[in-house]
């Protein structure tokens, strides 16, 4: 597979993975964690109560969790590794 076909075909899924971080559902009643959203929005000057005290962003804040975080950063590995084997195989 050429180069420019594979960059093709996982452009598309690489914008997909982008934007299917969104939660699964309910949490688990009996799960001893407690549930956190994968991601979290905070608008620009909209006050956040925090237990140090009040928050208010300055610009538009978005902030992943630390599971989706690392779903897509170990995404984004296997697409780069996938690209340099082609590379390779070239």
């Amino acid at each position: 597979m050429r180069y420019a076909d594979l960059a093709t075909v996982l452009t598309p899924l690489l914008a997909l993975t982008l934007t299917a971080c969104s939660p699964s559902g309910r949490p688990d009643a009996l799960s001893p964690t407690i549930y956190a959203p994968d991601s979290l929005v905070l608008k620009a000057g909209v006050p956040v109560a925090t237990p140090e005290g009040e928050y208010r962003p300055q610009v538009d804040e978005l902030w992943h969790s630390h599971r989706a975080y690392m779903a897509e950063r170990e995404a984004r590995m296997d697409a780069l590794a996938a690209l340099e084997q082609a590379r390779n195989n070239r």
